[in-house]
Protein backbone atom coordinates (compact mmCIF):
# COMPACT_ATOMS: atom_id res chain seq x y z
CA UNK A 1 0.00 0.00 0.00
CA UNK A 2 1.53 2.93 -0.67
CA UNK A 3 2.17 6.31 1.25
CA UNK A 4 -0.89 8.47 -0.59
CA UNK A 5 -3.46 5.58 0.32
CA UNK A 6 -1.95 5.26 3.93
CA UNK A 7 -2.98 9.07 4.92
CA UNK A 8 -6.45 8.62 2.61
CA UNK A 9 -7.77 5.60 4.85
CA UNK A 10 -6.34 8.11 8.01
CA UNK A 11 -8.01 10.73 6.81
CA UNK A 12 -11.44 8.45 6.35
CA UNK A 13 -11.13 7.22 10.00
CA UNK A 14 -10.74 10.14 11.41
CA UNK A 15 -14.04 11.51 9.37
CA UNK A 16 -16.02 8.94 10.69
CA UNK A 17 -14.61 9.58 14.07
CA UNK A 18 -15.60 13.13 14.21
CA UNK A 19 -19.04 12.22 11.89
CA UNK A 20 -19.70 9.30 15.04
CA UNK A 21 -18.85 12.20 17.61
CA UNK A 22 -21.23 14.50 16.61
CA UNK A 23 -23.99 12.24 15.92
CA UNK A 24 -23.43 11.21 19.71
CA UNK A 25 -23.61 15.38 20.45
CA UNK A 26 -25.95 15.86 19.05
CA UNK A 27 -28.26 13.03 20.89
CA UNK A 28 -26.81 13.75 24.13
CA UNK A 29 -28.11 17.69 23.71
CA UNK A 30 -31.44 16.12 22.41
CA UNK A 31 -31.84 14.46 25.38
CA UNK A 32 -30.43 16.83 27.83
CA UNK A 33 -33.32 19.65 25.62
CA UNK A 34 -36.04 16.94 26.42
CA UNK A 35 -35.03 16.79 30.38
CA UNK A 36 -35.07 20.15 31.27
CA UNK A 37 -38.53 20.64 29.04
CA UNK A 38 -40.11 18.21 31.21
CA UNK A 39 -38.18 19.46 34.09
CA UNK A 40 -39.68 23.10 33.32
CA UNK A 41 -42.88 22.07 32.00
CA UNK A 42 -44.07 18.45 33.32
CA UNK A 43 -44.18 15.39 31.46
CA UNK A 44 -46.80 17.15 29.01
CA UNK A 45 -44.41 19.65 27.74
CA UNK A 46 -46.17 22.76 26.25
CA UNK A 47 -49.02 20.77 25.19
CA UNK A 48 -51.19 20.73 28.10
CA UNK A 49 -50.76 24.88 28.58
CA UNK A 50 -51.81 25.54 24.57
CA UNK A 51 -54.33 23.32 25.00
CA UNK A 52 -55.69 24.83 27.67
CA UNK A 53 -55.25 28.04 26.16
CA UNK A 54 -57.41 27.16 23.30
CA UNK A 55 -60.09 26.08 24.97
CA UNK A 56 -63.40 27.51 24.10
CA UNK A 57 -64.10 30.21 26.45
CA UNK A 58 -66.66 29.07 28.83
CA UNK A 59 -68.28 32.97 28.10
CA UNK A 60 -68.88 31.46 24.73
CA UNK A 61 -70.67 28.89 22.77
CA UNK A 62 -69.99 29.36 19.08
CA UNK A 63 -66.60 26.83 19.77
CA UNK A 64 -64.20 28.69 19.43
CA UNK A 65 -61.06 29.89 20.62
CA UNK A 66 -61.85 33.21 22.93
CA UNK A 67 -60.68 36.25 21.25
CA UNK A 68 -60.50 34.21 17.77
CA UNK A 69 -62.92 35.49 15.68
CA UNK A 70 -63.59 32.71 12.21
CA UNK A 71 -65.07 34.99 9.62
CA UNK A 72 -62.96 38.34 10.02
CA UNK A 73 -59.63 40.48 10.85
CA UNK A 74 -60.15 42.13 13.87
CA UNK A 75 -59.20 45.80 13.84
CA UNK A 76 -55.46 46.67 14.49
CA UNK A 77 -54.41 48.97 17.12
CA UNK A 78 -51.09 49.48 15.63
CA UNK A 79 -52.71 50.65 12.48
CA UNK A 80 -55.19 53.11 14.04
CA UNK A 81 -52.19 54.51 15.95
CA UNK A 82 -50.40 55.37 12.58
CA UNK A 83 -53.70 57.01 11.09
CA UNK A 84 -54.13 59.29 13.90
CA UNK A 85 -50.34 59.43 13.52
CA UNK A 86 -50.74 60.69 9.86
CA UNK A 87 -53.93 62.59 10.19
CA UNK A 88 -52.00 64.44 12.55
CA UNK A 89 -49.05 65.42 9.95
CA UNK A 90 -52.59 66.70 7.99
CA UNK A 91 -53.62 68.94 10.35
CA UNK A 92 -50.07 70.58 11.88
CA UNK A 93 -47.89 69.81 8.64
CA UNK A 94 -44.74 70.33 9.31
CA UNK A 95 -44.87 69.81 12.94
CA UNK A 96 -45.57 66.06 13.06
CA UNK A 97 -44.74 63.50 10.49
CA UNK A 98 -42.28 65.23 7.27
CA UNK A 99 -41.14 68.35 8.32
CA UNK A 100 -39.50 69.04 5.21
CA UNK A 101 -43.23 70.72 4.36
CA UNK A 102 -43.54 74.48 2.41
CA UNK A 103 -45.79 75.95 0.83
CA UNK A 104 -44.55 74.58 -2.60
CA UNK A 105 -44.84 70.84 -1.15
CA UNK A 106 -47.99 71.44 1.76
CA UNK A 107 -50.24 70.08 -0.98
CA UNK A 108 -48.47 67.00 -2.30
CA UNK A 109 -47.56 66.26 1.18
CA UNK A 110 -51.24 66.33 2.55
CA UNK A 111 -52.82 64.80 -0.81
CA UNK A 112 -50.36 61.52 -0.24
CA UNK A 113 -50.86 61.35 3.05
CA UNK A 114 -54.38 61.40 2.88
CA UNK A 115 -54.48 58.69 0.59
CA UNK A 116 -52.73 56.30 2.14
CA UNK A 117 -55.38 57.57 5.34
CA UNK A 118 -58.41 56.61 2.91
CA UNK A 119 -56.58 53.26 2.53
CA UNK A 120 -55.98 52.53 5.59
CA UNK A 121 -59.39 53.97 7.63
CA UNK A 122 -61.47 52.06 5.16
CA UNK A 123 -60.07 48.56 5.95
CA UNK A 124 -60.30 48.71 9.92
CA UNK A 125 -63.69 50.43 9.29
CA UNK A 126 -64.90 47.51 7.32
CA UNK A 127 -63.04 45.45 10.10
CA UNK A 128 -64.84 46.79 12.55
CA UNK A 129 -68.14 46.10 10.86
CA UNK A 130 -67.84 42.89 10.90
CA UNK A 131 -66.75 42.42 14.04
CA UNK A 132 -70.29 43.49 15.03
CA UNK A 133 -72.20 41.88 12.39
CA UNK A 134 -70.11 39.00 14.38
CA UNK A 135 -71.27 40.07 17.73
CA UNK A 136 -74.81 40.11 16.41
CA UNK A 137 -75.05 36.39 15.14
CA UNK A 138 -73.32 35.25 17.66
CA UNK A 139 -76.31 37.13 19.97
CA UNK A 140 -78.52 35.24 17.89
CA UNK A 141 -77.08 32.04 18.63
CA UNK A 142 -77.96 32.83 22.09
CA UNK A 143 -81.00 33.72 21.25
CA UNK A 144 -82.35 30.43 19.49
CA UNK A 145 -79.94 27.74 21.72
CA UNK A 146 -82.36 29.83 24.51
CA UNK A 147 -85.96 29.16 22.88
CA UNK A 148 -84.67 25.40 22.14
CA UNK A 149 -83.85 24.59 25.72
CA UNK A 150 -86.67 26.56 27.18
CA UNK A 151 -89.90 27.71 25.79
CA UNK A 152 -90.54 26.70 21.79
CA UNK A 153 -91.51 30.45 20.30
CA UNK A 154 -94.71 31.46 19.11
CA UNK A 155 -95.52 29.45 16.33
CA UNK A 156 -95.20 31.46 12.76
CA UNK A 157 -97.33 31.05 9.80
CA UNK A 158 -96.20 28.53 7.49
CA UNK A 159 -93.68 28.95 4.97
CA UNK A 160 -93.11 32.35 6.56
CA UNK A 161 -89.84 33.16 8.08
CA UNK A 162 -88.37 36.55 10.18
CA UNK A 163 -85.08 36.34 8.35
CA UNK A 164 -82.66 34.51 6.19
CA UNK A 165 -80.96 33.12 8.90
CA UNK A 166 -83.89 31.12 10.42
CA UNK A 167 -84.67 30.01 7.71
CA UNK A 168 -81.19 28.61 7.06
CA UNK A 169 -80.76 26.84 10.50
CA UNK A 170 -84.36 25.40 10.89
CA UNK A 171 -83.16 23.61 7.31
CA UNK A 172 -80.03 22.55 9.04
CA UNK A 173 -81.12 21.02 12.31
CA UNK A 174 -84.72 20.16 13.85
CA UNK A 175 -86.39 21.88 16.55
CA UNK A 176 -85.57 19.77 19.28
CA UNK A 177 -81.88 20.15 18.41
CA UNK A 178 -79.36 22.21 19.03
CA UNK A 179 -78.18 25.05 15.90
CA UNK A 180 -74.74 23.93 13.91
CA UNK A 181 -72.88 27.12 14.81
CA UNK A 182 -70.77 26.94 11.48
CA UNK A 183 -74.37 27.36 9.33
CA UNK A 184 -75.65 30.02 11.78
CA UNK A 185 -72.19 32.08 11.51
CA UNK A 186 -72.71 31.37 7.87
CA UNK A 187 -76.42 32.75 7.23
CA UNK A 188 -75.82 35.33 9.88
CA UNK A 189 -72.95 36.93 8.19
CA UNK A 190 -72.51 36.10 4.77
CA UNK A 191 -76.51 37.25 4.06
CA UNK A 192 -77.92 39.08 6.23
CA UNK A 193 -75.13 41.75 7.69
CA UNK A 194 -71.91 41.37 5.85
CA UNK A 195 -72.82 41.83 2.38
CA UNK A 196 -73.57 45.56 3.32
CA UNK A 197 -70.20 46.02 5.09
CA UNK A 198 -67.52 46.39 2.11
CA UNK A 199 -69.87 49.39 0.36
CA UNK A 200 -70.70 51.11 3.89
CA UNK A 201 -67.48 51.11 4.89
CA UNK A 202 -66.50 53.42 1.68
CA UNK A 203 -69.24 55.15 2.25
CA UNK A 204 -68.17 55.90 5.89
CA UNK A 205 -64.85 56.69 4.86
CA UNK A 206 -65.77 59.00 2.06
CA UNK A 207 -67.71 60.69 4.66
CA UNK A 208 -65.01 60.82 7.41
CA UNK A 209 -63.02 61.87 4.96
CA UNK A 210 -64.93 65.28 3.70
CA UNK A 211 -65.25 66.06 8.12
CA UNK A 212 -61.41 66.75 8.48
CA UNK A 213 -61.52 70.30 7.45
CA UNK A 214 -64.14 70.57 9.89
CA UNK A 215 -61.66 68.67 12.60
CA UNK A 216 -58.50 71.02 11.55
CA UNK A 217 -61.21 73.98 12.54
CA UNK A 218 -62.17 72.90 15.63
CA UNK A 219 -58.33 71.90 16.60
CA UNK A 220 -57.79 75.60 15.79
CA UNK A 221 -59.62 76.83 17.86
CA UNK A 222 -58.59 74.51 21.05
CA UNK A 223 -55.09 75.42 20.30
CA UNK A 224 -56.21 79.21 20.78
CA UNK A 225 -57.73 78.71 23.90
CA UNK A 226 -54.78 76.76 25.06
CA UNK A 227 -52.49 80.00 24.36
CA UNK A 228 -54.99 82.41 26.04
CA UNK A 229 -55.77 80.09 28.78
CA UNK A 230 -52.24 79.03 30.03
CA UNK A 231 -49.88 82.28 30.79
CA UNK A 232 -46.93 79.52 30.76
CA UNK A 233 -47.35 78.72 26.88
CA UNK A 234 -45.43 81.46 25.06
CA UNK A 235 -46.96 80.44 21.58
CA UNK A 236 -49.66 78.21 19.99
CA UNK A 237 -46.77 76.06 18.57
CA UNK A 238 -45.77 75.06 21.90
CA UNK A 239 -49.16 74.24 22.74
CA UNK A 240 -49.24 71.71 19.42
CA UNK A 241 -45.96 70.13 20.39
CA UNK A 242 -46.18 69.95 24.34
CA UNK A 243 -49.29 69.82 25.55
CA UNK A 244 -50.78 66.45 26.02
CA UNK A 245 -54.60 68.22 26.70
CA UNK A 246 -53.93 68.61 22.45
CA UNK A 247 -52.94 65.99 21.82
CA UNK A 248 -55.90 64.22 23.75
CA UNK A 249 -58.44 66.21 22.43
CA UNK A 250 -57.09 65.81 18.61
CA UNK A 251 -57.66 61.77 18.94
CA UNK A 252 -60.93 62.79 20.54
CA UNK A 253 -61.79 64.88 17.68
CA UNK A 254 -61.02 62.14 15.16
CA UNK A 255 -62.83 59.41 17.52
CA UNK A 256 -65.97 61.74 17.97
CA UNK A 257 -66.58 61.81 14.17
CA UNK A 258 -65.63 58.32 13.29
CA UNK A 259 -68.55 57.39 16.39
CA UNK A 260 -71.19 59.79 14.61
CA UNK A 261 -70.91 57.86 11.90
CA UNK A 262 -71.94 54.83 13.90
CA UNK A 263 -68.40 52.84 13.51
CA UNK A 264 -68.40 50.51 16.14
CA UNK A 265 -65.75 49.50 18.22
CA UNK A 266 -62.48 52.05 15.97
CA UNK A 267 -63.57 55.30 18.18
CA UNK A 268 -63.03 53.90 21.50
CA UNK A 269 -59.42 52.41 20.51
CA UNK A 270 -58.51 55.48 19.73
CA UNK A 271 -59.65 57.32 22.43
CA UNK A 272 -58.49 54.85 24.80
CA UNK A 273 -55.45 55.09 22.73
CA UNK A 274 -54.74 58.73 23.76
CA UNK A 275 -55.89 57.84 27.59
CA UNK A 276 -52.89 55.43 27.81
CA UNK A 277 -50.12 57.89 27.09
CA UNK A 278 -52.06 61.20 28.48
CA UNK A 279 -53.99 60.12 31.32
CA UNK A 280 -56.99 61.72 29.32
CA UNK A 281 -60.18 59.70 29.41
CA UNK A 282 -62.36 61.26 27.10
CA UNK A 283 -64.88 59.03 25.53
CA UNK A 284 -65.88 59.26 21.68
CA UNK A 285 -69.61 59.72 22.31
CA UNK A 286 -69.11 62.96 24.34
CA UNK A 287 -69.85 66.31 22.42
CA UNK A 288 -67.77 69.13 23.18
CA UNK A 289 -68.03 72.62 21.53
CA UNK A 290 -64.67 74.59 20.18
CA UNK A 291 -62.15 76.35 22.42
CA UNK A 292 -61.50 73.49 24.50
CA UNK A 293 -58.60 73.06 26.87
CA UNK A 294 -57.05 70.92 29.07
CA UNK A 295 -54.88 72.17 31.32
CA UNK A 296 -51.90 69.22 32.69
CA UNK A 297 -54.79 66.80 32.01
CA UNK A 298 -53.90 63.63 34.03
CA UNK A 299 -56.78 61.96 35.71
CA UNK A 300 -59.32 63.97 33.34
CA UNK A 301 -62.61 61.71 33.05
CA UNK A 302 -65.16 62.75 30.41
CA UNK A 303 -68.10 60.03 30.22
CA UNK A 304 -69.83 58.91 26.87
CA UNK A 305 -72.87 61.32 27.38
CA UNK A 306 -71.60 65.11 28.79
CA UNK A 307 -72.31 67.73 26.88
CA UNK A 308 -69.79 70.41 27.02
CA UNK A 309 -70.17 73.97 25.65
CA UNK A 310 -67.61 76.64 24.42
CA UNK A 311 -64.76 78.03 25.86
CA UNK A 312 -64.85 75.38 28.55
CA UNK A 313 -61.75 75.02 31.00
CA UNK A 314 -60.91 72.41 33.06
CA UNK A 315 -57.85 71.20 35.06
CA UNK A 316 -55.90 67.39 36.07
CA UNK A 317 -58.26 65.14 37.90
CA UNK A 318 -61.37 66.30 36.91
CA UNK A 319 -64.03 63.44 36.69
CA UNK A 320 -67.57 64.30 34.78
CA UNK A 321 -69.22 60.82 35.42
CA UNK A 322 -72.02 59.34 36.32
CA UNK A 323 -73.87 58.80 39.75
CA UNK A 324 -75.42 55.37 39.68
CA UNK A 325 -76.20 52.61 37.06
CA UNK A 326 -80.66 51.84 36.76
CA UNK A 327 -80.72 48.61 36.23
CA UNK A 328 -82.74 46.25 33.89
CA UNK A 329 -85.19 43.56 35.30
CA UNK A 330 -81.44 40.96 34.65
CA UNK A 331 -79.61 43.21 37.17
CA UNK A 332 -77.39 45.08 34.28
CA UNK A 333 -76.96 48.37 33.87
CA UNK A 334 -78.99 50.13 31.30
CA UNK A 335 -76.91 51.27 28.27
CA UNK A 336 -77.34 54.47 26.17
CA UNK A 337 -79.08 57.25 28.77
CA UNK A 338 -78.12 59.90 29.46
CA UNK A 339 -75.77 60.05 32.99
CA UNK A 340 -73.08 62.49 32.31
CA UNK A 341 -73.16 66.63 33.39
CA UNK A 342 -73.90 69.12 31.00
CA UNK A 343 -71.23 71.83 31.16
CA UNK A 344 -72.27 74.79 29.74
CA UNK A 345 -70.30 77.74 28.05
CA UNK A 346 -67.70 79.21 29.47
CA UNK A 347 -67.71 77.05 32.77
CA UNK A 348 -63.73 76.49 34.65
CA UNK A 349 -63.64 73.17 36.30
CA UNK A 350 -60.37 73.58 39.11
CA UNK A 351 -58.52 70.44 39.92
CA UNK A 352 -59.70 67.42 41.84
CA UNK A 353 -63.38 68.43 41.18
CA UNK A 354 -66.39 65.41 40.44
CA UNK A 355 -69.08 66.09 39.00
CA UNK A 356 -71.69 63.47 39.06
CA UNK A 357 -74.76 62.91 37.23
CA UNK A 358 -76.86 64.57 34.64
CA UNK A 359 -76.52 68.24 36.17
CA UNK A 360 -75.98 71.35 34.63
CA UNK A 361 -73.57 73.48 34.97
CA UNK A 362 -74.86 76.79 33.84
CA UNK A 363 -73.07 79.42 31.81
CA UNK A 364 -69.67 81.24 32.84
CA UNK A 365 -69.91 79.69 36.52
CA UNK A 366 -66.49 78.41 38.24
CA UNK A 367 -66.49 74.89 39.87
CA UNK A 368 -63.50 74.89 42.43
CA UNK A 369 -60.92 72.40 43.59
CA UNK A 370 -62.36 69.14 45.25
CA UNK A 371 -65.47 69.95 44.96
CA UNK A 372 -68.17 66.96 44.82
CA UNK A 373 -71.26 68.02 42.98
CA UNK A 374 -74.37 65.91 42.19
CA UNK A 375 -77.00 69.03 41.72
CA UNK A 376 -77.88 71.78 39.05
CA UNK A 377 -75.72 74.71 39.51
CA UNK A 378 -76.83 77.91 38.10
CA UNK A 379 -75.16 80.60 36.08
CA UNK A 380 -72.76 82.77 37.07
CA UNK A 381 -72.26 80.84 40.07
CA UNK A 382 -68.80 79.98 42.00
CA UNK A 383 -69.23 76.82 44.02
CA UNK A 384 -66.24 76.05 46.34
CA UNK A 385 -65.72 74.10 49.49
CA UNK A 386 -66.54 75.21 52.61
CA UNK A 387 -63.31 77.24 54.08
CA UNK A 388 -61.87 76.00 57.11
CA UNK A 389 -61.54 77.86 60.44
CA UNK A 390 -58.76 77.51 63.10
CA UNK A 391 -59.76 80.24 65.96
CA UNK A 392 -57.06 79.96 68.78
CA UNK A 393 -58.21 80.62 72.79
CA UNK A 394 -56.43 81.68 75.79
CA UNK A 395 -57.40 81.07 79.40
CA UNK A 396 -60.34 79.01 78.63
CA UNK A 397 -62.10 82.14 76.98
CA UNK A 398 -63.43 79.35 74.43
CA UNK A 399 -65.48 77.17 76.63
Amino acid sequence: MSTYEIEKNNVNHTATQISGNRRAYCRVLRDTTEVKKQDRYGKEGLEGVVEELCRPSPSTDRGVPGGVWKHHTLPSRDALVTIVEMLRGVFFPGYFGPQDVDPHSIRYHVGSTLDRVAGLIEDQILRGLCFACELRADSRIRSQDRRRRGARPARREEGKYNDVFDRRATKQVGMDQRPNPEVIFESALDIDNCRECLPRSRQITNAFLKRLPDIKQLLQTDIRAAFEGDPAVTSPDEAVFCYPGIMAVTSYRVAHELWKLEVPLIPRMITEHAHSITGIDIHPGAQIGESFFIDHGTGVVIGETCIIGERVRIYQGVTLGARSFPLDEQGKPIKGIDRHPVVEDGVVIYSGATLLGRIVIGKNSIIGGNVWLTRDVPRNSRVTQSTARQETFEAGSGI
